[in-house]
This record gives C-alpha cells, sequence and structure tokens, in this order.
C-alpha cells in the first residue's frame, strides 16, 4: 500500500512510466475480478481502460490517501454497472449477479490468480486457453472439449515405445481415421526427432527421444482415439496427443507416467491380455503390507509340499497373510538344469513334479524373479549349498539376501548364517564377492564386542584376503573394470578395524597420490583409500585433508575430503573434525556428514552424540530443519541407554519437530530389532568366529 501511493504521488506529478508501472501492477487483477462480472472481453478491457484513463486525466484533483488500489477497483466496479444498465452490449451477465467489492482475502486471491494469469501468457496458445477456462472461467472438461479441435498425436518422452492400430471414432460410433503405419504415406508430420514406421508400427529412430508424432485433421472437435502401444525401456509411460494443432499446440496425455495411473488399470491390462485373472493374483500384493515366505519340504511320497505365510522379523507380531504366490523353481539332476512353473493358491498345497524328489539341489526362485522369502527343509538346504556353484550369480546372490532375512526373522542361527557367509568367501564373481564383504563387514557394529575383535580379524583376513590377492592388491592397467570396485570394497573391509598392514599401507601410499593431484587415484577407490588412511591417521593427515578441501573447487573431490574427514579413529582428531564442520569450510547441507559417519563407528557412538547435543544450537543455526531431523542416526549405532539419552534430548519442548519424532520413532525399531538380534545370536556369533584363528578359508 505503501509503494503504491508512492507511485500515485508521481502520477501526480506527471509522471508517465509512474502511469504505466501502476497498469501493470493491477491489470490482470482487475480483469480477473472483471471476469466473475462480464464475460465480454472487448467490454470488459474497454472498462479496464477507462479507469486508468479517468485517473490520469482526474490526477490533480483526486484524493487519494489509503489505497489506490481499492480505488481501482470501485472505479471498475461502477464502470461495469453502468454497462450493464446502459445495455450497450450483449452482456453474459444478470443484474443481480455483480460481486461486492473485493476484500483483502479476495485482493490476495486476485494476486495469486494474476501472477497465474502472467504465467498463462508465456504458454501456446491452446494450452494457455485450456488452462483459463478451467482456472479462471470454471468450465468443467466436456465444455472445454466442445471449445477445442486438433489431429491426434503419439510421442516418446524418456521412454522406449511403440504404437500400432491408431484409429479415431467420431461420437457416432463411425470410423473418422486409421493411421497408415506402412511407411509409404506422408500423412505424419514430426518434431524433436525422426519416427521409423515398419511392420505397421510406429516408433521413435533414436533412444531416449523428446519427439512427437502427428497425423489426421486439423479440424476434428470430439472424438476417441484408440492405440495399442508396448513399452520396450525408459522411466515414463505412452504419450497420446489429442486437439493438436502443432508441435507446441496440443493436450497430452502421459499415461502410465507421473504415477497417474492406479495398479488395478494396469493389472486389468494384463489380465485382457493374458487371459489369466491378474487382478486377483497382484491386488494381494499391494492391498496388504509384508512380503509371503514360502516353505518347500518334501512328503513321503515324493511329491512337493509348499506352504506359506507372512514373513517378519524377529520379535515383530505374528500377522496373518495369503497371497497368490508364482514360483519358478530351479533344480539340477544329472548335470541337467530344469525349470519348474508352480502357482501356490493356498496357504499349503502338494504339487507333483516328476524328477524333482532326486533332484541334486533345488533353488525356490529362478533369477531372483519372484516376490518372496523362501526356506527349505534342512536335506533340501545341504544339498543346495553343496551345490551352490551351479547357481549364476544373481542366484547365488539372492540365496545370501535370502539367508540374511533368515538370519533377522530368528529363523537361522548365527553359526548357520556365517557358514552360509563363509561359503561363498571364495566366490570369483566380483558381485556375489560385494555381498559376502557386506554381510561380513556388518557384524562389526552389532557382534563384535571388544573381546572377539582379534577373533574377528582373523576371519576377515581368512575369507576376504584371497580375494585381494586374487585380483591384485594394486590397480594394474588393463585389468577387468570389476576389479576397482571390488578392490575399494576389499580395503575398506580389510584396512579399518581390521587394519591388514599391507592395505594400510597401499591406502597410505594412494592417498599421498591423491593429495598431489587427485586424477592419480581411481575415482572407485578414492573414498576408502582416503577413509583407511584418516582410520590410522594422524594431526598431520587431518591438516592434509582440511587444506585440500579449503582449496579444492571440485564436488566430487569435496564430497570424498569430507567422508574422509569423519574417518579418523583418534577420539581426539575425531572431535577436532566435528568442530572444523561448523566453520565456514563446509556448507549448511555437508558439515553434518562429518558428525553422522563418526557416530557409524562402534568406538566414537558416545563422542559423536555428546558432541550432538553441546553443540545443538550451533547445529540448528547453521544446517537445514531436515537435517537436524535425523540427528538420531548419531546414537543408532550406539548402545539402547545413549539412544534414549539422545532420544530425550531431542524430543525435549523447543527442539521436538514432527519429522524428528517420525525419525526418532522409525531409528527405536530399528535399534528393538538389533537388540533382540544381538541377545539371541552373539553367542553363536562369537563361537563361530573363535574357530578361525589361525585357519584359512580352505580349512
Amino acid at each position: 500500500m505503501e509503494e503504491d501511493l508512492k507511485i500515485w504521488e508521481k502520477i501526480k506529478s506527471g509522471d508517465t512510466l509512474a502511469m504505466k508501472a501502476l497498469h501493470d501492477r493491477y491489470y490482470y487483477q482487475l480483469y480477473l475480478y472483471g471476469k466473475k462480472i462480464c464475460h465480454n472481453s472487448s467490454a470488459l478491457d474497454e472498462a479496464i481502460s477507462d479507469c486508468f484513463i479517468k485517473l490520469w486525466i482526474r490526477r490533480n484533483d483526486l484524493v487519494i490517501s489509503r489505497s489506490v488500489k481499492s480505488y481501482l477497483f470501485l472505479m471498475l466496479h461502477n464502470n461495469l454497472i453502468d454497462i450493464l444498465r446502459r445495455k450497450d452490449y450483449t452482456l453474459h451477465f444478470e443484474e443481480g449477479s455483480i460481486p461486492d467489492l473485493p476484500d483483502d482475502e479476495m485482493f490476495d486471491e486476485l494476486d495469486r490468480y494474476a501472477k497465474l494469469y502472467c504465467t498463462l501468457e508465456k504458454l501456446p496458445e491452446q494450452r494457455r486457453r485450456v488452462l483459463e477456462l478451467a482456472v479462471f472461467e470454471s468450465f468443467s472438461y466436456a465444455q472445454i472439449a466442445e471449445k477445442l479441435h486438433g489431429c491426434i498425436g503419439v510421442g516418446s518422452w524418456h521412454t522406449q515405445v511403440e504404437y500400432k492400430d491408431i484409429t479415431v471414432t467420431s461420437t457416432d460410433g463411425s470410423k473418422l481415421f486409421t493411421a497408415d503405419l506402412s511407411g509409404g504415406a506422408d500423412s505424419w508430420t514430426f518434431t524433436g526427432g525422426d519416427w521409423r514406421r515398419q511392420d505397421n508400427t510406429i516408433s521413435p529412430a533414436g533412444p531416449n527421444s523428446e519427439t512427437w508424432a502427428f497425423t489426421g485433421d486439423k479440424g476434428w472437435t470430439d472424438y476417441t482415439i484408440s492405440l495399442r502401444a508396448r513399452k520396450t525401456g525408459g522411466r515414463e509411460g505412452f504419450i497420446v496427443m489429442m486437439h493438436a494443432q502443432d508441435g507446441d499446440n496440443y493436450q497430452w496425455w502421459n499415461v502410465g507416467g507421473w504415477g497417474n495411473t492406479v495398479a488395478n488399470d494396469l493389472w486389468a491390462a494384463f489380465s485382457a491380455t493374458s487371459g489369466d485373472d491378474i487382478t486377483a493374483l497382484l491386488t494381494p500384493y499391494v492391498e496388504q503390507p509384508g512380503v509371503p515366505i514360502v516353505s518347500l519340504a518334501f512328503e513321503p511320497d515324493g511329491q512337493l509340499r509348499i506352504s506359506q505365510r507372512r514373513f517378519h522379523n524377529l520379535g515383530d507380531p505374528q500377522l496373518a497373510g495369503h497371497w497368490q504366490v508364482p514360483l519358478v523353481v530351479v533344480w539340477g539332476q544329472g548335470g541337467q538344469v530344469h525349470r519348474t512353473r508352480l502357482l501356490l493358491k493356498e496357504q499349503t498345497q502338494v504339487f507333483a513334479v516328476p524328477g524333482l524328489d532326486t533332484a541334486d539341489w533345488i533353488y525356490p526362485n529362478a533369477d531372483e524373479a519372484g516376490y518372496y522369502r523362501w526356506s527349505l527343509a534342512p536335506a533340501l538346504n545341504a544339498r543346495l549349498v553343496r551345490h551352490a556353484a551351479a547357481l549364476k550369480p544373481i542366484e547365488r546372490i539372492g540365496l545370501l539376501d535370502n539367508a540374511s532375512a533368515l538370519f533377522t526373522a530368528g529363523e537361522m542361527d548365527g553359526t548357520d548364517y556365517l557358514a552360509y557367509v563363509t561359503t561363498f568367501g571364495g566366490d570369483t564373481d566380483p558381485d556375489v564377492s560385494a555381498s559376502v564383504i557386506a554381510m561380513a563387514s556388518e557384524l562389526r557394529g552389532t557382534y563384535v564386542t571388544p573381546r572377539s575383535m582379534p577373533a574377528y580379524r582373523a576371519y576377515m583376513e581368512a575369507m576376504l584376503r584371497p580375494a585381494l590377492d586374487r585380483i591384485g592388491l594394486r590397480p594394474v592397467a588393463g585389468e577387468p573394470p570389476t576389479n576397482e570396485p571390488l578392490r575399494s570394497a576389499l580395503y575398506s573391509a580389510l584396512g579399518h578395524s581390521v587394519g591388514d598392514p599391507d592395505v594400510v599401507a597401499e591406502c597410505r601410499r594412494q592417498a599421498a597420490l591423491f593429495l598431489e593431484d587427485p586424477r592419480k587415484v581411481g575415482p572407485a577407490l578414492r573414498a576408502e583409500v582416503l577413509g583407511v588412511t584418516a582410520y590410522h591417521g594422524d594431526a598431520a593427515f587431518f591438516a592434509a585433508l582440511t587444506a585440500t578441501l579449503q582449496k579444492t573447487r571440485s564436488p566430487l573431490v569435496r564430497t570424498v575430503v569430507i567422508g574422509a574427514l569423519a574417518g579418523f579413529h583418534d577420539p581426539a582428531i575425531a572431535t577436532q573434525a566435528m568442530d572444523f564442520s561448523l566453520t565456514p569450510a563446509l556448507n549448511s547441507t555437508e558439515f553434518l556428514m562429518i558428525t553422522l559417519r563418526t557416530a557409524g563407528d562402534p568406538d566414537h557412538s558416545e563422542l559423536a552424540t555428546n558432541w550432538v547435543m553441546k553443540h545443538f544450537d550451533e547445529i540448528r543455526a547453521k544446517a537445514p530443519p531436515e537435517y537436524t531431523d535425523r540427528l538420531i542416526g548419531v546414537a543408532a549405532a550406539g548402545t539402547p541407554e545413549l539412544f534414549n539419552q539422545l532420544r530425550d534430548f531431542l524430543l525435549a519442548p523447543g527442539r521436538r519437530t514432527e519429522y524428528a519424532e517420525v525419525n526418532i520413532t522409525k531409528s527405536s525399531e530399528r535399534m528393538t530389532v538389533r537388540q533382540r538380534m544381538r541377545a539371541k545370536e552373539q553367542a553363536h556369533i562369537e563361537a563361530y568366529l573363535a574357530t578361525f584363528p589361525g585357519k584359512s578359508l580352505k580349512d
């Protein structure tokens, strides 16, 4: 309001630029208010122009001491009433339809709509018209459709797709058009890239194109488009266009994109195509929580018995659940591999599969295509482990993942679980090796105590060092590209708490090269090379990292250096790193990475938690709220007592936030599961690890 009065004073002195500024500021708001009264655009535009003309002519006689805006709306209100009374135009309003003058709430609404209207002005004509009719004139979809016309089109946006059988039908059911997909006619126009027409289909000529193809009559108004489409790749859906005038003016529907298709639409389409009741098969997976676990065993007569129930973690409530579970069982016999498809509809079913009961091995989830957990009877499990090399790499990874799930559910004890993990310690596939490394490394935070740490180091050395020796301690030119990420994982597993001297020395060598020039160390190795060196590092290395951070302009280099600053095992340097995070050297979205990663070291949970509580006000002043909401993660690897201490601190009045409560609840659930597992399995894990000192993986 104060700014309007300043503009008004300039207008009174004859400033034409000030008059233009006032016009530009309120024209659209006046127009939108007037549209509620008068749908005749010419009459409305003339009424608004008359307001500004009168304001300019009478500027020296008018006294406006409060609101120029209110005066303009009053002038327009009166102008429109005069038009109504004179009936100079055939207008689309009745005498009782003129609304009251806007109040403050309506002024705010008009301001928002005016900004939207200005944005719409930048859109292509037809798209702008559709939004104007819907937003400003409250037309229904049917009313909008009556005012539009144009041809049809199909499109591709981050999707590989092909279309066929494209027809257009009028409202009376007669066929208006069948698209020519023979490739011989030029009835199509393309924008954004070429399309190919062959085998009675049309598809983009290039991958990942953002391109449209148009055909038909631009005079068509109300019609139905029918087509068949097949997606072969990409992240979006099928683009279908209607009422198209050109490459900028059209309406479109991204079918299956942007989350606009509900599950039942997809299931119905699958059912119609396959002839099977896909809806009944898949709906339970969407409408009930959880996942099934299927158990396989043989009956005395050799038939396969499969049962299902809801999978749950150790100690969770055993809730009911029922699915139709499609299984593909792969099995080997005499060197031949067979596949059998089964559909489990009941809680327990018996299947007769010739030859299956004498199979050398059985794997219940071929190619990891099924969405279920599984368990085998002990005898079948033993057969599978003995023949695990016959499985594909993806199935061996799936077997390990399933074993981890059964362990967390309390259905496999720690001895059997580690026997599974150790069985695959010598696997030469890099992806399987990566799974083994991750599973063995995860033991550290939950089950390994200072007393069992020597045995854990011996176990990790015995199981993982042969893999590092196989691919080589140092990178060499021309080696397989899978070696570098595997070597990185092995550096991490053997270099931190295990402290393999060769690994530590090699990481220090490469860290020195990185500090000279980051390009001298492979991208996949940088984080672990610096991390291992920091874990065993001193104040000099800390100083070198901070100096590198402050001079680099590369986001990738910053990320790995910040990660290394969080890796010091020396408590004094770890505290120094967290203090450093509060300085301007790290921005608001980077600095908490140091504290959260420091807390990931089980030996530093208490250190990091106390630091957070001491510096909370500084953290809150620097970090965005969504970052401070995650601070409970600092105590996630600690004891329940430490977790509860930080929980109570974060939930105290003045610190409590809605999302912090959500994160605390989730973290508390994970802490509960971890404590249950530790109570049940720590003795088994320690007993297994105790057998490893002095032994090799072969032993």
